[in-house]
């Protein structure tokens, strides 16, 4: 290694020796330091509030006049979702290059990885992103997305929320396996649903 890579690694390890104490001795609480933890991994607890699209879509308060819905979309294309889910942790995955990525390439290192127990988002998580106070504004950075098949027809679909500072926009699309997405589009992909405690 470099001197230069010594002394970040250093640097790196001083700070988590002071992070470790901060929090054996109180001064730091272990949920303050895992939801720090989370934003740098691009990890977000999402709490399911509304299970029902339409309610779910007003909740977010996007602007409007550059939203797109399908008009072939329905609340049955949406695939189904466990009732007992009260939250789950969304990580947003992003590629480490520059090169734009098809959906069936998303589609093939996630939901169709039988290795993999990493799946892409439900639409209703997703739009629990656009409506918590806590995350509303992550889809200002750079564009959030999800790809499911519709139960109904069988059909793939994309949803997508995007922005900039002064605007939020939510888009649902008919996707295609060929579609491609740009580098700094960011997958939303659930490895750990939470379910409530038993009595």
């Amino acid at each position: 290694m470099t001197k230069v890579a010594d002394d970040v690694l250093g640097k790196v390890a001083r700070q988590q020796a002071d992070v470790f104490a901060r929090v054996c001795n109180g001064g730091l609480t272990p949920d303050r330091f895992f939801r720090v933890i989370r934003q740098l991994l691009n990890i977000f607890l999402v709490a399911i509030v509304h299970r029902n699209w339409k309610k779910a879509v007003e909740a977010g308060k996007y602007d409007s006049q550059f939203n797109y819905i399908n008009p072939e979309f329905i609340e049955a294309d949406l695939p189904p979702l466990d009732e007992a889910e009260v939250g789950c942790e969304v990580s947003l995955r992003q590629k480490d290059d520059d090169e734009d990525r098809s959906t069936q390439a998303w589609r093939d290192g996630l939901d169709n990885d039988q290795d993999s127990k990493d799946r892409f988002a439900h639409p209703l998580k997703v739009l629990a992103i656009g409506y918590d106070e806590a995350t509303k504004d992550e889809q200002r950075n750079d564009p959030i997305f999800t790809t499911w098949i519709s139960p109904r027809t069988g059909l793939l679909w994309c949803l997508i929320l995007s922005g900039d500072s002064g605007l939020r926009n939510l888009s649902v699309r008919r996707g295609r396996p060929d579609g491609y997405w740009n580098a700094f589009c960011r997958a939303a992909v659930v490895a750990k649903v939470l379910k409530p405690s038993g009595n």
